[in-house]
């Protein structure tokens, strides 16, 4: 569980600072797409694991 909620807590500060970038570099679409991707997938992983 420690594990988990370090993972968590690493995305959330990864995604802080992607929207820092995007405040600056705003035309930055693929970054977006990107970090969405990641963002879905990590959630998909995270309901297949509770077992909903």
């Amino acid at each position: 569980m420690e594990n988990l909620t370090a993972n968590i807590e690493t995305v959330i500060s990864l995604v802080k600072s992607m929207m820092g970038l995007f405040g600056e570099f705003p035309l930055n679409l693929v970054l977006v797409a990107m970090l969405g991707g990641v963002a879905f997938k990590l959630f998909r992983k995270g309901r297949k694991a509770a077992g909903s």
